[in-house]
């Protein structure tokens, strides 16, 4: 028939952290990425970590390209 399904809304972006303990990760991995010398998550992270701790699957892409 002609039923249109209805896609589910999109989810409200997140407010972005700016920490590595904003993301909720346990603090033996703040301590960890702190000894790396890594102080603030990237974007990549601060979309993927907490959608990886909420158990839910994630890809991402990202085409790099150098001139």
């Amino acid at each position: 028939g002609g039923e249109v399904q209805q896609s589910e809304p999109e989810p409200e972006p997140a407010a972005e952290a700016s920490t590595f303990v904003e993301l909720g990760i346990c603090p033996e991995l703040v301590e960890a990425c702190d000894a790396m010398g890594w102080k603030q998550p990237t974007k990549i992270q601060v979309g993927a970590i907490p959608h990886a701790l909420k158990g839910t699957g994630i890809i991402f892409s990202h085409l790099y390209v150098r001139f």
